[in-house]
């Protein structure tokens, strides 16, 4: 199972800021249903949860880590 790490990224910044702007409107109640997770639904995003992290873990273990560096140094230079 590959793992777009760019795309997760992305996906979680769009959902923060979205939160952001959320915030600054008033709360509205209207039209909103229960928002909380059933038993199954809760599992489900544990078990999600915990593929994500396994593939996070198989990928950063592989890492060279200067070499992460590196990139980031170079990226942050342009």
């Amino acid at each position: 199972m590959a793992v777009d790490i760019n795309r997760l990224a992305a996906s979680a910044l769009q959902a923060f800021l979205e939160n952001e702007r959320d915030e600054e409107r008033p709360p509205t109640h209207e039209g909103r249903g229960n928002r909380r997770l059933g038993g199954v639904g809760a599992v489900v995003l544990g078990v999600g949860l915990a593929v994500a992290a396994r593939a996070a873990y198989n990928r950063a273990r592989n890492l060279d880590l200067e070499q992460v560096a590196g990139a980031v140094e170079e990226k942050l230079r342009n």
